[in-house]
């Protein structure tokens, strides 16, 4: 990761955790977009939102105190592009929309090579759901 965005993405998470500490989930959207194609997130152990990662990411937790939380909305987490890796954490409430496909994690068909290794899902109407994407790892 470049030190530029090292630096950013560490003030954010400072501030985000500060904002935790009060009580709302932590803007992992924001941190998304805060990165550069090629990073990796380590997100401590905290309460995160949902997002939609549309770049090649590698998304880290702490294990299951490290939480995507949907708050019964939408997709959890929605995979967007190629070469994409979450690992580590836990993802729970997605939305009940069978229509929808609403799930804990949403890899969409472009993007192949997902990596989604030692997640716990839970509290989701689909899990984990893999639209056609090629040579996908869980």
């Amino acid at each position: 990761m470049k030190k530029a965005n090292a630096l950013l993405l560490s003030l954010s998470l400072a501030l985000f955790t500060a904002r935790a500490a009060l009580g709302s989930p932590l803007d992992l959207q924001a941190l998304v977009d805060a990165a550069t194609a090629g990073d990796s997130l380590v997100l401590p152990v905290g309460h995160y939102g949902s997002a939609r990662i549309d770049k090649a990411l590698a998304i880290r937790g702490q294990g299951v105190q490290t939480v995507i939380d949907g708050g019964g909305s939408g997709r959890v987490l929605a995979l967007l592009a190629a070469d994409i890796s979450v690992e580590n954490l836990r993802v729970t409430g997605s939305g009940t929309d069978i229509s929808r496909k609403e799930s804990g994690i949403w890899v969409d068909r472009q993007a192949d090579g997902a990596r989604i290794v030692g997640v716990q899902v839970d509290s989701c109407l689909f899990g984990i759901w893999v639209d056609a994407a090629d040579e996908s790892h869980i």
